[in-house]
């Protein structure tokens, strides 16, 4: 206790307090709220008081934010722009310039699976949402959110999309950088889709898309760095999917050969045509084997039996 006291009044907040001594910072807060401890001003009436309180301005802005978990913590649902009153903008600043964004804030804080207690009142229609209905933005945005909600910011862009020409042609000139800047991502996006539509595994991301490519540095079977990406087990059968371990580059003339069938058959019947190395064909397939938790027979006998039995891309019940 008496460790704590010296540390509140040396100018530690609460939260920083608790990480010194080693106890949660709940303990800490409890102590404080039933008067055995006490919070240390960093300032006094003097003529530096100003420049004290600038100097230790975080300390508040931590205690704030600190308070704000526990309540909705303890209330389970706190509207933030409600609680922090007049402080929502100062308190907000802080959180954008030194987390990011309120997400990111209740992550390092350990209170993500409360994510749904917080909401946030919407700039223009004024009610009070849940954060999940607020963007992310980067920049100067108060606790790295959007002040409009999702419902309202499409409003206004499907609004300016009907009225607005100069919107219109600002937004293509926008898309069109952006588009060039993320291909990996409109190419994942993309054979998500169509497995999404025929009912499959669409969960790769751009980072296992990206450690794939890097596996191989180029075709898995030739080395060339022009390539396609192949679903090793094809969408067209109903098993497999866009996910880690079913996707891998091959040479386009490779790609457009094996089309459907089942790459053990297909490399037997194309390796003197196209003068394929054994060698890579192993590789590669100790590397689907271990991507996809299996043994090589394992995972050769799963892709025989896919091909064996195909199923209709509309059914739910696909593998």
């Amino acid at each position: 206790m008496e460790s704590a006291q010296e540390l509140l009044d040396a100018g530690f907040s609460k939260t920083k307090t608790a990480e010194m001594i080693g106890v949660h910072h709940s303990k800490i807060c409890r102590l404080v709220d039933i008067g055995e401890l006490e919070i240390y001003l960093p300032f006094d009436d003097g003529d530096d008081k100003h420049q004290s309180k600038d100097l230790y301005e975080w300390l508040w802005e931590e205690d704030e934010l600190e308070a704000l978990l526990w309540k909705g913590y303890d209330e389970g649902k706190v509207d933030i722009n409600a609680v922090l009153g007049e402080r929502y903008y100062s308190v907000g600043r802080y959180v954008q310039n030194n987390y990011k964004n309120f997400h990111l804030f209740l992550a390092q804080k350990g209170f993500l699976p409360l994510e749904d207690n917080f909401f946030k009142t919407c700039s223009t229609c004024g009610e009070s949402k849940q954060l999940k209905n607020f963007s992310k933005r980067k920049g100067e945005f108060v606790f790295g959110l959007e002040p409009q909600c999702n419902r309202c910011v499409e409003g206004r862009v499907r609004n300016n999309l009907i009225n607005n020409e100069s919107y219109k042609d600002r937004c293509k000139v926008v898309g069109k950088k952006w588009r060039d800047r993320n291909k990996d991502k409109l190419y994942v996006y993309g054979h998500i889709r169509r497995a999404r539509e025929s009912n499959l595994l669409n969960d790769l991301t751009t980072e296992q898309l990206e450690i794939t490519k890097l596996s191989f540095s180029g075709c898995a079977l030739t080395g060339d760095k022009t390539y396609h990406m192949d679903h090793v087990i094809p969408l067209a059968i109903g098993h497999g999917g866009t996910t880690y371990g079913n996707m891998i580059p091959l040479r386009s003339d490779l790609n457009i050969s094996k089309h459907c069938n089942n790459i053990f058959e297909w490399f037997e019947a194309n390796r003197q045509r196209f003068e394929l190395s054994q060698e890579r064909f192993d590789t590669l397939i100790d590397w689907l084997a271990s991507a996809n938790a299996m043994t090589v027979k394992e995972y050769r006998e799963y892709v025989y039996w896919c091909h064996a039995n195909p199923c209709d891309v509309n059914d739910k019940g696909v593998i």
